[in-house]
């Protein structure tokens, strides 16, 4: 399996059996923006300060070359909080925003070979991202181990548990036990956690959530 950053795992668990993000999860493309958020912070291209300010601090790497857009948009972001990136980013008049990211997200996923590519008969200038079942499965078994199998899992593995969750996204996959079992786990490590990325990275989830509750009514903890 080609190596992955959380956005892209993501957005690969996100696509369905057809090569559609299902357009009624709006949960989805918020999730992809905070892991777009959360690749970048982790890798030391921005830091996010305790008033949960977004500020880019480093150059784009090549290896996040998908989230190139992302990165243009924070230049003019600074001092610019993270719902309020969120609701500018994903539900504004501009949502070709969150289109474009996701589709640059969907080439690096092709580039990597992740998935299939196959001619839309519907709209025949325009191409469909079929997952590979068998990646997406490698992808939640490893969060499922990590999680709730070993007693220390990485910050990548915990966001990235978090997103899928919120997402509903695990759901397929694992049983309702399993699933708020990492919940749970996630609760745990929310509280105890004296790791300043791991905490960073998980109130940058309850952020963009705040902004799916608001827009939806649903809780954010759902």
């Amino acid at each position: 399996m080609a190596v992955l950053h959380i956005s892209e795992k993501f957005l690969l668990t996100a696509f369905n059996d057809k090569g559609k993000i299902s357009s009624l999860n709006i949960s989805i493309p918020i999730c992809t923006l905070a892991a777009g958020i959360i690749d970048l912070y982790l890798d030391g291209c921005l830091v996010i300060h305790e008033d949960h300010s977004v500020e880019l601090v480093d150059d784009l790497c090549e290896e996040h070359s998908h989230l190139q857009s992302l990165y243009q948009y924070l230049q003019g972001a600074k001092g610019k909080k993270i719902q309020k990136i969120t609701k500018e980013y994903t539900m504004s008049v501009s949502t070709s925003r969150i289109r474009k990211l996701t589709k640059d997200i969907v080439k690096s996923l092709m580039e990597k070979e992740c998935g299939t590519v196959k001619k839309n008969i519907l709209k025949k200038n325009k191409t469909l991202f079929i997952s590979n079942k068998n990646e997406i499965q490698k992808i939640i078994y490893d969060v499922k181990e990590s999680i709730l199998e070993q007693d220390q899992a990485s910050v990548e593995t915990f966001a990235l548990a978090s997103l899928l969750d919120k997402s509903a996204l695990l759901k397929p996959f694992l049983s309702k036990e399993e699933i708020e079992a990492i919940k749970n786990r996630i609760a745990k490590e929310k509280k105890q956690t004296e790791d300043l990325q791991m905490k960073t990275a998980l109130q940058v989830i309850d952020e963009v959530m705040t902004v799916f509750s608001d827009v939806t009514g649903f809780s954010k903890n759902k």
